[in-house]
């Protein structure tokens, strides 16, 4: 790219100095480094070695759990089998460390206040062991479709979609979550390698705009967050106005306290002072992260802990908006369904014992068991879809419900592991040389479970999802 901005290269110099913006206008013009974060549920040396056989070379992350620099094929890692089935997702260094800090467990209700695409919100659930409760937030109705396929494709079963403004969310829960993750919408100067619009609408009034939108936000998820419970602010972006200054007006105004944090990466401790401002010491404890440092984005991060209850009130006058409830938990229908499975595909009915199952319309969907069903009306998305019964009672499963229960059928199994019928399977056709008895199948390509099947008189018909087909898929040497 070239050099930054009037604006950009002003703001840079008198944050630091010219070394500073010589370096950083070095590094925006390399080409990035991709890097990628593995499933824990996944066998991770099996899918390194996998990648291998495609020419994917990977570098492990010390200190920073399933992280990997991509060494060598940056040009088909979002191209993989593996990719598509979900087996990692491609994700910078610096956005892996948020979630890292904020360190949720299972036994914690959790939320990712804006939460699109998804990354955070796969790794939070990931390092949740996709138990717990999860709410994943996003606001803008064309981001929010991004979030969905990505909790389809990872099959976090954990996490419950809202599409609400952040700053209004305060109002349908208050002193409910042990952890919120704020990674806020910001002026992007630590992503400048990554996108040189910003080039072109980044001022100081811009991020002005900004900071109240992100107080708003810090305010809201304090709102939300039980007391002794912890918050991760976190942003892609350098400016003091929207980091450091934004902690300390938020610190003197309501009872949050600053957290010592330890990244696992080289960083620096935030500012305590900009210009003739002087913040509270406490600000030492934020982190930033320098982009070339680390061959990633410039981040900063906080860690805050609520110490005492807010008292309660309305912070902004709109109102949260209320899904529609269309979930039942249909026992006739879902213990019929269940048993048709287990008939049909040899699965032991104690599999399903750990998870919640709802009846939306005529299909089945299906999360972890800690939900309860009057937590579900506000949701935007919630659960994954399982499966249905069709015109003849017949149990068919759905895409996710192959990737969760695939491993414990023991019929009904369809093996291929040529690439001519792979590429059929995945882009939605009929493989013609598969002879079965008719009916739904569960289609296995190697090891992976890939989807489900149709065996008709033309051939075996693939099921593959639709949403997934356009993605251009290459196959391994």
């Amino acid at each position: 790219m070239n050099n930054f901005s009037q604006n950009i290269s002003d703001y840079f110099l008198q944050l630091y100095d010219e070394n500073f913006l010589e370096n950083y206008e070095h590094y925006a013009s390399q080409e990035g480094k991709y890097y990628i974060r593995l499933i824990s549920t996944t066998d991770e040396n099996k899918i390194v070695q996998n990648l291998q056989k495609y020419g994917i070379e990977l570098e492990e992350i010390k200190n920073i759990p399933s992280a990997f620099r991509v060494k060598n094929g940056d040009n088909i890692i979002g191209k993989t089998i593996e990719y598509i089935l979900g087996y990692y997702y491609i994700q910078s260094l610096s956005s892996m460390l948020p979630p890292i800090i904020l360190n949720p467990n299972k036994n914690e209700k959790v939320l990712d206040l804006c939460a699109a695409p998804g990354s955070k919100t796969t790794q939070i659930a990931n390092l949740m062991n996709y138990r717990g409760k999860l709410f994943s937030n996003e606001v803008n109705p064309k981001r929010i479709r991004g979030l969905i396929n990505n909790v389809e494709r990872f099959n976090l079963l954990n996490t419950a979609v809202l599409f609400q403004k952040g700053e209004n969310l305060c109002n349908l829960y208050n002193n409910y979550f042990d952890k919120v993750l704020v990674d806020a919408p910001c002026s992007g100067l630590g992503i400048l390698n990554k996108y040189d619009e910003i080039n072109k609408w980044w001022s100081l009034e811009h991020i002005e705009r900004l900071q109240q939108l992100q107080y708003h936000l810090l305010v809201s998820a304090a709102k939300m967050l039980k007391v002794g419970g912890e918050i991760v602010y976190s942003t892609c972006t350098m400016t003091v106005e929207e980091n450091e200054w934004l902690i300390n007006k938020i610190i003197n105004k309501y009872p949050l306290e600053l957290v010592d944090i330890k990244l696992p990466v080289k960083s620096h401790n935030g500012f305590t002072s900009y210009q003739e401002n002087k913040f509270s010491d406490e600000l030492a404890r934020t982190k930033r992260i320098i982009p070339w440092e680390i061959n990633s984005e410039g981040f900063f991060v906080a860690k805050l802990v609520k110490t005492e209850q807010i008292q309660k009130n309305i912070l902004h006058s709109d109102k949260p908006k209320i899904t529609e409830h269309l979930l039942s938990c249909n026992k006739k229908i879902i213990s019929e369904f269940l048993n048709g499975l287990s008939e049909y595909y040899g699965i032991q009915n104690n599999v399903f014992q750990n998870y919640k199952f709802i009846v939306r319309k005529n299909d089945i969907h299906f999360a972890n068991d800690d939900w309860y069903e009057d937590e579900i009306q506000n949701f935007y998305k919630f659960g994954l879809q399982l499966g249905y019964l069709d015109n003849h009672g017949r149990s068919n499963l759905y895409y996710n419900g192959v990737k969760i229960f695939g491993e414990y059928a023991t019929k009904n199994i369809v093996h291929i592991n040529n690439k001519k019928d792979s590429e059929i399977f995945f882009t939605g056709g009929t493989i013609k040389n598969i002879i079965e008895p008719l009916g739904q199948k569960l289609v296995k390509y190697n090891d992976y479970f890939i989807g489900t099947a149709v065996m008709t008189k033309e051939g075996l018909k693939s099921q593959f999802p639709k949403s997934l087909r356009s993605q251009v898929i290459v196959f391994p040497e």
